[in-house]
């Protein structure tokens, strides 16, 4: 069937938040060329070509006020339980907190699920993290085709309806599934992509 997509609800004044934010990105721009210019034997343009050094990352920054101001908060349609979840985590040798805090969030999140630690490196520590957990663990033999080699390795032994995937840097809320699971009531939808957030 023709997949819907749903696009979050639009917060009252967003236009103008990211209006502000733009305005802001091209004036520290701006105002860092003329300084600069200004100290460096007042020339403008020598001025306005260091300022494009910190243009990336100015907007870079921007980006992601303007992500977070168009974040939606209203409620998700509920989820009723009436799907079976898998929830996989690809690794492949990232250092151990990193992993050990990843998984432990996506087992914690409430909602039915099992969670699956998928190992690319076939480390016996990652295994015990697995193991420490109480969550399934998967490693193939080679690394063929990467992260989705990965991927499809765990859908061949797995059989949930729906599958939620996280990398190893993405640690998710709690509530993740109680806010995406209940889109699946839709016969139409075949997957929802969630926002992502960093700090």
């Amino acid at each position: 069937p023709r997949m819907k997509t749903h696009q979050p609800r639009r917060r009252a004044g967003a236009i103008a938040v990211r209006g502000v934010l733009f305005g802001c990105a091209i004036a520290v721009f701006v105002s860092y060329g003329l300084l600069l210019g200004w100290l460096v034997d007042q020339s403008l343009w020598l001025g306005l070509a260091a300022g494009a050094i910190v243009l990336v990352p100015t907007l870079q920054i921007t980006l992601s006020l303007v992500i977070y101001a168009k974040r939606d908060d209203s409620e998700a349609p509920e989820a009723n339980g009436e799907h079976s979840v898998d929830v996989f985590v690809t690794v492949c040798d990232e250092p151990y907190a990193l992993i050990h805090s990843t998984v432990r969030a996506a087992r914690d999140m409430r909602c039915d699920h099992q969670t699956w630690l998928l190992d690319d490196a076939g480390s016996a520590d990652t295994r015990a993290i697995a193991e420490e957990l109480g969550v399934g663990y998967l490693a193939r033999p080679g690394i063929k085709d990467f992260k989705a080699g990965n991927l499809n390795y765990a859908l061949k032994r797995t059989s949930a309806d729906i599958i939620a995937v996280f990398d190893v840097d993405h640690r998710p809320r709690k509530d993740f599934l109680e806010r995406t699971l209940g889109h699946f009531r839709d016969d139409n939808v075949g997957f929802v992509q969630a926002s992502i957030t960093y700090r």
